[in-house]
């Protein structure tokens, strides 16, 4: 999606097929770099915390921002990081914690153990 946005973002603002392609490679690093972050960040948190609540997205969005604004050093690591983690933790509370509590057992994020029957051959 990344590259793709890149390509038509390049195309309106340089209005040449060379300058298209590398605005489409740069938005394609920037946002396969951002959603692998993103990615590990979720899987990272997740496994360390031993629970799956809003605070993995919280975490794994404030390493997404750190990542985006490492071309400013610490403070922009630092204010992508507070950026990233504020707006994941107020779309989390009040537009996704807004839904029934069920709704992540549902997608089987619960703490339903499942068993699976194994068999012992000699």
């Amino acid at each position: 999606m990344g590259g793709l946005a890149g390509l038509v973002y390049g195309a309106i603002s340089r209005r040449t097929f060379e300058g298209a392609r590398a605005e489409g490679r740069k938005f394609l690093v920037t946002w396969g770099l951002f959603g692998g972050v993103y990615s590990l960040g979720l899987g990272m948190a997740r496994t360390v915390r031993q629970r799956q609540d809003k605070y993995n997205a919280v975490i794994a969005a404030c390493a997404s921002g750190a990542v985006f604004g490492r071309e400013q050093g610490i403070q922009g690591m630092l204010s992508g990081c507070a950026q990233f983690a504020g707006f994941t933790y107020l779309i989390e509370t009040f537009l996704i914690g807004a839904q029934s509590p069920q709704s992540q057992q549902d997608l089987g994020m619960g703490s339903r153990k499942i068993e699976i029957p194994v068999e012992e051959r000699r």
